[in-house]
C-alpha cells in the first residue's frame, strides 16, 4: 500500500483499505456473543409508595374577610411593629430557655 502525501491514496489503496474495514467488521461481530438467557428468572420485590403529605393535616383556605376590616384589626393591635415584637419574644425566650437548660450527657443522662 503506497501513501502519497500530495495525491492522497492511490487508486490501488482502496480496494486493500476497503478489505481491511470488512475484516475488522467481521471480526467485531463475531466478538459480541448474546448472553444465555437465565434458567429462572429473579424475584421481583413490590414498591410501595407513600407520599409524605398523605398523612399531613388538610388545612383548608382562610375564609374571605374584608379587607379594610383586617387592616383595622391590625391596627388595633399595634400594626406590623406589634408582630415583629410578639416574633422577637417569642425568639428570646426559646433562646432563654436553652440557656438555662440542664446539658446533658451523651445518650440522655444527666
Amino acid at each position: 500500500m503506497t501513501f502519497h502525501i500530495r495525491y492522497g491514496l492511490t487508486a490501488r489503496a482502496w480496494p486493500q483499505l476497503g478489505l481491511l474495514g470488512a475484516l475488522a467488521f467481521m471480526a467485531g461481530a463475531q466478538a459480541q456473543q448474546v448472553p444465555a438467557a437465565p434458567a429462572t428468572p429473579p424475584p421481583v420485590s413490590l414498591v410501595s409508595y407513600s407520599s409524605a403529605f398523605d398523612h399531613y393535616p388538610k388545612q383548608g383556605d382562610a375564609p374571605a374577610t374584608d379587607w379594610k376590616l383586617a387592616n383595622d384589626v391590625v391596627g388595633q393591635k399595634g400594626g406590623w411593629r406589634a408582630y415583629a415584637k410578639e416574633a422577637q419574644d417569642t425568639k428570646n425566650a426559646a433562646k432563654a430557655a436553652a440557656a438555662t437548660a440542664t446539658p446533658t450527657q451523651p445518650g440522655g443522662q444527666q
